[in-house]
C-alpha cells in the first residue's frame, strides 16, 4: 500500500495464520559484538553525506561523536556499530519475551553515522522465507482506525504513554525507546522547522501540508488538550506519521498500530523483506525474509511504496532517500510548464550560498535532487 496524504501507514500487511516462535538468545547478543556489519550498496545514503539530516532510525541518540573503542566497523563502508546492550534495551527485550515474541535471529545495533542510529542486525544467517521477527498483535500499541487526521491517534498515543508512566507498566520499556523530542530523528522532519524555512523554492506542497498539520494540532488541543502541550502533540503526530503501520483486524477493519521491534527496522528502497500479519487477538505481526541475509547484515524494510517520493520522506519521516527514483517520483505528476517554472526557481535558489542549519542543509540537498530529476526528465 503506497503512502498517500492523509494515510497513516506505509505498509499494509496481509492475512496470515498464527505461528509461535522462540525468544531471543541473549548469548547471541554478546557474540555478535565482534561481528562485521555488511551494509548493502543500496544503503549508501545512510552514511554521512551532504547534510547532517536525521536518517531513518529508531530512538537516535545524541549527535555528539562518541568513542569508537567498543565498536566494530564494516569492512565495506567503515561504518562503526555496536550491539545495543543498554539497560533500557534489555528491559525492552524482557517486555517482548513476556508477550511471547520471537526474534532470536536478530538484535538491535547502534550505527555511528555522525550520531547514534539504531537498526536491526542479523545475529546469524537467515534464509529466504524465514520469519525474522514475530510479534503478537496484543503486544502492539493499537491507536484505532482513524485514518483522516493523524492528531487523533496521536492523542491516543499520548494518553497511553501517560497511563503507562503513571502505572509504570512494562510497556514503558518500549515508549522510552521512541525518539526524544530533541533527537536527530526529529530535526529532519518539517513539522519541527521554523516557519520561514518552509518558504524555500521547491517546498511549496510540503509547506502547505506541514502548515495544515500544525493547524490540526492546534485545533485538536483546543478540543481535547488534557494538559498536553503543542510540542507534545506535534511530536506524537510525527510519531504516528513516521511509524504507524496499517494492519487488517477483526471484520476487515484496518487498525493503526505501533509495532515494537518491527518499527526499529530502517528503510531501504526495494527491500526484499515482507511484512505480514493480522491485528486480532491471536494474530502475529511478522517480518519475513525475502532473500538470504548474512550474519552481520542490517535487516531493512521499505517505507511507503514504489511511488513514494522525497516530498513524503522529508515531511513524514525526517530523512531523504538518496536514490534517483525518490526524486523522479516527486516530479512525475507535473506537466511540462510546471516543471519549467520549478527548474527556473530552483536554479536561482541553488546558486545562492547554502545555510548551515538542518532545514537549510536538507532543503539544499532536496533542491539539488529535484534539479537532477528535472534534467533526467528532459532526456
Amino acid at each position: 500500500l503506497a503512502r498517500t496524504p492523509g494515510s497513516l501507514s506505509p505498509h499494509h500487511p496481509t492475512r496470515i495464520s498464527m505461528v509461535r516462535g522462540s525468544v531471543v538468545r541473549r548469548a547471541l547478543l554478546g557474540a555478535a559484538v565482534a561481528s562485521t556489519l555488511c551494509l548493502e550498496a543500496s544503503l549508501a545514503f545512510r552514511t554521512p553525506g551532504v547534510t547532517t539530516m536525521a536518517l531513518k532510525g529508531f530512538g537516535a541518540g545524541s549527535s555528539k561523536k562518541k568513542s569508537n573503542k567498543s565498536k566494530s566497523k564494516s569492512k565495506s563502508t567503515e561504518v562503526p556499530f555496536k550491539i545495543d546492550r543498554t539497560k533500557e534495551l534489555l528491559s525492552f527485550y524482557d517486555y517482548l519475551d513476556m508477550k511471547g515474541s520471537s526474534y532470536d535471529k536478530v538484535g538491535i545495533a547502534t550505527f555511528d553515522v555522525g550520531f547514534d542510529l539504531r537498526g536491526v542486525v542479523a545475529l546469524k544467517d537467515i534464509k529466504k522465507g524465514d520469519t525474522i521477527i514475530s510479534i503478537p498483535a496484543p503486544a502492539a500499541v493499537d491507536l484505532g482506525t482513524d485514518s483522516t487526521d493523524p492528531t487523533g491517534p496521536a492523542m491516543t498515543l499520548l494518553r497511553a504513554m501517560r497511563r503507562a508512566e503513571e502505572k509504570q507498566t512494562p510497556l514503558m520499556s518500549y515508549f522510552r525507546l521512541l525518539p526524544a523530542k530533541d533527537s536527530n530523528d526529529v530535526l529532519g522532519a518539517t513539522d519541527f522547522w521554523p516557519d520561514n524555512a518552509l518558504d524555500a523554492p521547491g517546498l511549496e506542497e510540503i509547506a502547505t501540508e506541514t502548515r495544515q498539520r500544525r493547524q490540526r494540532v492546534a485545533s485538536r488541543l483546543e478540543q481535547e488538550g488534557e494538559g498536553f502541550t503543542q510540542e507534545d502533540l506535534t511530536w506524537a503526530t510525527w510519531i504516528i506519521s513516521s511509524r504507524v503501520l496499517t494492519v487488517q483486524g477483526e471484520l476487515g477493519q484496518e487498525r493503526k498500530l505501533l509495532i515494537p521491534f518491527i518499527d526499529m527496522c530502517n528503510h531501504e528502497r526495494g527491500s526484499a523483506q515482507i511484512l505480514s500479519g493480522r491485528a486480532t487477538g491471536d494474530g502475529r505481526l511478522k517480518v519475513i525474509a525475502g532473500k538470504n541475509i548474512k550474519e552481520g547484515e542490517q535487516v531493512t524494510i521499505t517505507y511507503g511504496g514504489p511511488n513514494t517520493g522525497n516530498d513524503r520522506f522529508m515531511q513524514d519521516y525526517g530523512f531523504l532517500d538518496r536514490s534517483a527514483v525518490a526524486y523522479d517520483n516527486v516530479i512525475s505528476s507535473m506537466d511540462e510548464a510546471t516543471r519549467g517554472a520549478l527548474e527556473g526557481t530552483l536554479k536561482v535558489a541553488t546558486e545562492a550560498a547554502a545555510g548551515s542549519s538542518v532545514p537549510e542543509s536538507v532543503t539544499r540537498e532536496y533542491q539539488l535532487g529535484l534539479m537532477r530529476a528535472l534534467e533526467r526528465a528532459r532526456r
